[in-house]
């Protein structure tokens, strides 16, 4: 799902690119997903599963709640998550990665590398709240998986991404609150 989220951003980079030489298209492609993946991939996201895991908040087939209060907590955490001003920054800087790019382009591998990274850990925060949502529909449950990646794409590519977002974060922390109650 995370490959899903960084890519639509890159593919929208890439489209207004249309008109530079292959190599170039090539470079930037690389030098935007690579650093993003690694950032992605640090290693964290497997460590926290782990954790949970052992916890026993976790079914041990599909991977999802086994917890009426740990799952309350997660949709609560991201419903907050969703309607803070640090999601907003972060989804502002992940819509516009041309803008990123333009704003803070640095000559060489090493300044490409950076943005990336940086735009990497911009697109982590837009999203991580997201993926903790995985522990609560369950990991392994491609019907969740496909509905995150949707929500995703929406707020990073529609115009009324932001209001999406917004949205989402009332729509979860009411799931939380009927998640204690039933």
């Amino acid at each position: 799902m995370f490959f899903c989220a960084m890519r639509s951003s890159t593919a929208s980079t890439m489209a207004s690119m249309r008109g530079r030489s292959s190599s170039t298209r090539r470079a930037v492609k690389a030098l935007l997903t690579r650093p993003r993946s690694r950032v992605w991939s640090g290693g964290l996201r497997n460590r926290i599963q782990l954790l949970v895991l052992r916890s026993g908040f976790l079914s041990s087939t599909m991977l999802w709640s086994s917890s009426a209060i740990f799952s309350a907590a997660v949709l609560a955490l991201a419903g907050l998550y969703q309607l803070s001003p640090l999601k907003s920054a972060c989804l502002a800087h992940c819509r516009g990665p041309a803008e990123f790019l333009a704003h803070h382009w640095r000559p060489g591998r090493i300044g490409a590398l950076m943005i990336g990274v940086r735009h990497g850990a911009y697109c982590v925060g837009c999203c991580w709240m997201l993926m903790a949502l995985l522990f609560v529909g369950g990991v392994m449950n491609l019907v969740w998986i496909a509905a995150l990646a949707i929500l995703v794409l929406v707020e990073k590519l529609s115009p009324a991404g932001a209001i999406a977002s917004r949205a989402s974060g009332f729509v979860l922390l009411a799931w939380a609150v009927a998640t204690l109650v039933v």
